[in-house]
């Protein structure tokens, strides 16, 4: 059997210029560790974050795509959206055209989850065999965190990443519902259900779209820190004092 592969090179910075900072090091050995990386595990694990990296954004532009597809026909129908306001609780549910739509909406509402777990899950073990390998000491998740903290992020998205891919991953699937504001054009809030809630009185429930979006900014912006502070782990060593 013949085979061959497929070319591309993931679009992502993050990892090279720590390659390029341990190659230019005045510390012999970090200079060393630079030589051995191609045969190092963190070779196949920087590959493994630059490509989970191009993922995520395909898996946000999918959410986005699927809930203007939503949206368009919700607009298309502005009667079907009053007849369903105006109906008792599960009983005025709007059919989309289009039956398969909500659950291609569902489907990439949990590929963002996992997507992202998973790219967080490999940029954990990425920093931890740098810290072993480099830096020559560990690091734990909680570390991680705590350094992001004292640098005055929010990282709440970390513990809601967590527990949304554990509820949709073992205990349940999602469902959607949409908030509406009126006026001259209906303005719609996607909120996705953790249960068969009746309604939105338990906050415990649900979680609204804008949430998971923290989710992305808080990675993003994480991931700008966290190459930041490895080569001021670098700088550290350099000058003698442990990283």
């Amino acid at each position: 059997m013949e085979y061959f592969h497929v070319s591309y090179i993931p679009p992502d910075d993050w990892v090279r210029p720590i390659i390029t900072r341990l190659r230019q090091s005045s510390s012999a050995g970090l200079r060393q560790c630079a030589e051995d990386w191609g045969a190092s595990p963190l070779s196949e694990l920087g590959i493994a974050v630059a490509t989970k990296r191009a993922m995520l954004p395909i898996t946000v532009a999918r959410v986005n795509e699927a809930l203007e597809h939503m949206i368009a026909e919700f607009n298309a129908k502005p009667e079907e959206v009053d007849w369903c306001l105006s109906r008792p609780l599960l009983k005025g549910a709007f059919c989309t055209k289009d039956r398969s739509l909500p659950y291609q909406l569902l489907v990439d509402l949990e590929s963002f989850l996992f997507e992202f777990r998973s790219t967080y899950e490999i940029v954990g073990r990425f920093l931890r065999e740098f810290f072993g390998r480099v830096l020559r000491r560990d690091l734990q998740e909680a570390e991680v965190v705590a350094v992001l903290e004292t640098s005055g992020r929010d990282t709440q998205w970390v513990s809601m990443l967590k527990r949304e891919r554990v509820v949709f991953f073992h205990h349940t699937a999602p469902w959607i519902v949409f908030e509406v504001e009126r006026g001259e054009r209906f303005r719609y809030r996607l909120v996705v259900l953790k249960k068969n809630s009746r309604d939105l009185s338990n906050p415990q429930d649900y979680v609204r779209l804008q949430e998971y979006r923290a989710i992305l900014h808080g990675f993003e912006g994480s991931m700008d820190f966290l190459a930041g502070r490895m080569i001021e782990q670098i700088e550290k060593v350099e000058g003698g004092a442990p990283a």
